[in-house]
């Protein structure tokens, strides 16, 4: 099964830690898949406010698993990392 996620980081750190946080999604995906592909969009401003911020920085990924059970892992791994501001996972073929 193919999915994409796409993400929003908060908007008030440093470029590394949007690189870190990339890092350790595409070895989180790896663990239980493959990445297909990984990118940080860059900041850009929100259509509305989320958690009172009107920026944030997107990223993306696209990736392969055969565990059923993989999206919520996923889910919770974006709500324990606290620079997660809002994502959605969706499933393309």
């Amino acid at each position: 099964m193919k999915f994409e996620t796409i993400y929003v980081l908060e908007p008030s750190r440093v470029q590394e830690d949007y690189e870190k946080f990339n890092k350790d999604l595409k070895i989180f995906i790896n663990q239980n898949g493959a990445v297909i592909s990984a990118e940080i969009w860059g900041e850009r401003l929100l259509a509305y406010p989320i958690k009172k911020h009107n920026k944030g920085c997107y990223g993306q990924a696209i990736f392969e698993t055969e565990n059923e059970d993989f999206t919520s892992k996923l889910n919770e791994f974006y709500d324990t990392n606290e620079i997660v501001i809002k994502h959605i996972i969706v499933k393309i073929g």
